[in-house]
């Protein structure tokens, strides 16, 4: 089965959106309850702690939404250049098209393990610094350790994924021998 560049562009663009709104959503609805519960005398301190961990959270939905602003524009002005120039019929086009497939799925598994990782981390980082209290950080601790594990071995079983198929598929570098 081929699988077409746009069909590829498509679902990059819509895995970026699903990460901002995977990040975007839950923790502003952990934001609101957090913000209702608090009482009176406590809400200025968790405020300044909420609001630190909303510009960190937000600052890397913004970041994924520029990266995907920008690869969607690129995507555009390709798509348009591709129209006005008549198609080149290539000899080794399977071959190729194997291998961006192949570079495509390696790719994909980096990207996926690593902002997971990133994400997993600075969300429980920034839970436990920010939004425990200090006296409840110590009986928290083993649920939030057993969340990290998690989170790691996920990201730990993509990276291995990762290596075996490209030892499978001989690609060293981003080369395929």
């Amino acid at each position: 089965m081929i699988v077409s560049k746009e069909t590829i562009r498509k679902l990059i663009s819509f895995a970026l959106l699903f990460e901002v709104f995977l990040f975007f959503v839950p923790w502003t609805i952990v934001f609101i309850v957090r913000l209702v519960s608090v009482p009176n005398s406590e809400f200025l301190r968790e405020l300044k702690s909420i609001s630190l961990l909303a510009l960190i959270i937000y600052g890397f939905c913004a970041i994924l939404l520029i990266i995907r602003f920008f690869l969607v524009k690129k995507w555009r002005n390709e798509t348009t250049e591709d129209r006005t120039s008549p198609p080149l019929k290539n000899i080794d086009d399977d071959k190729s098209k194997d291998l961006n497939h192949k570079k495509l799925i390696s790719f994909g598994l980096l990207f996926a393990s690593s902002f997971f990782a990133i994400g997993g981390t600075i969300s429980i980082l920034t839970t436990v610094l920010f939004m425990i209290p200090d006296e409840d950080v110590s009986t928290q601790g083993p649920g939030f350790a057993l969340v990290l594990l998690l989170v790691y071995i996920f990201c730990g079983a993509g990276f291995y994924l990762r290596s075996k198929l490209n030892k499978k598929w001989g690609i060293t570098n981003g080369k395929q021998y």
